[in-house]
């Protein structure tokens, strides 16, 4: 029972770690043809890539490498320096987000600070309580993007979603390549934590996790189509201003924040996670 709850927080962990920042950079070629071509690319490569990861995580956790202690060092401090990157760029993307659109100013201390401070205590609460953390927000996250969704379908048109222009590859690899990078610098913390994970869990993590991307996607090219969605910054988030729930909520933009701040603060507590872990192991190579 307590190996399935552990599996389950690993699940709900990787996947708002997946949805991360992403929803904040979408960014679009004014060709749906290509859109469409490079966001399924990113997602089916990214999954491919995160299987490839979690199985060189594997190895290195049977210790197969333990008796080369300066090339184990080495590359812990690579990967230390790799996650405490990946953790300021995604606190950055939300707090300039936060700032512009959230709080109508242009200072991200406040949500920096705030997001970063909040992470580094979910991080170093523990693993019961980082998955525990992640069981409460992730439903939360899941019904705040179907809800978007849901009420910005009267918004949305079919036409915006049919191909009529073929594609580019220019124009889809600018879209493939953002999301695919995003999604495979998430694999890596995810490969630290996942010892004793099966595989089977890491998929599951990338197919939930890639779904609410795909729901955020749908958003933006079905209200403003593939040409003014690739002219708007924070395509999403104005996609999501056009929502309504009638006498309930006028605007939807509420749900958008929590989704942005609960995967981008529980992405950076991912990273800060996965770094202490590497350097409590870097610490016994070299004592070992």
């Amino acid at each position: 029972m307590m190996a399935t709850i552990q599996g389950l927080g690993f699940v709900c962990l990787c996947s708002l770690a997946l949805v991360g920042d992403i929803i904040l950079l979408f960014s679009f070629s004014s060709n749906i043809t290509s859109d469409i071509i490079g966001l399924i690319s990113a997602f089916l490569l990214a999954v491919v890539f995160a299987l490839v990861i979690k199985s060189i995580a594997d190895l290195f956790f049977k210790r197969k490498l333990k008796n080369i202690k300066i090339p184990g060092i080495l590359l812990s401090a690579i990967l230390c320096l790799l996650l405490i990157t990946i953790a300021l760029f995604t606190v950055m993307n939300f707090s300039e987000f936060a700032g512009e659109v959230m709080l109508s100013s242009r200072s991200v201390a406040v949500p920096f600070v705030t997001v970063s401070a909040l992470a580094v205590y979910i991080a170093l609460c523990g693993k019961n309580t980082v998955n525990k953390i992640s069981l409460l927000l992730f439903p939360v996250a899941v019904l705040s993007v179907v809800l978007i969704f849901a009420f910005s379908v009267q918004f949305m048109s079919v036409k915006y979603l049919i191909p009529y222009k073929m594609p580019e590859t220019g124009q889809a690899f600018s879209v493939f390549l953002p999301v695919f990078l995003n999604l495979v610098a998430t694999a890596v913390p995810i490969a630290v934590i996942s010892k004793g994970v099966k595989k089977r869990h890491v998929a599951v993590s990338y197919l939930f996790g890639v779904l609410l991307l795909a729901f955020c996607a749908v958003c933006p090219l079905a209200i403003f189509g593939s040409e003014l969605a690739s002219t708007i910054y924070y395509p999403y988030s104005k996609a999501v201003s056009t929502a309504s729930m009638g006498h309930i909520f006028s605007r939807m933009d509420g749900f958008l924040y929590a989704v942005c701040f609960f995967s981008a603060l529980m992405k950076t507590a991912l990273c800060i996670r996965a770094t202490i872990l590497i350097f409590k192991n870097s610490f016994k190579r070299i004592f070992s």
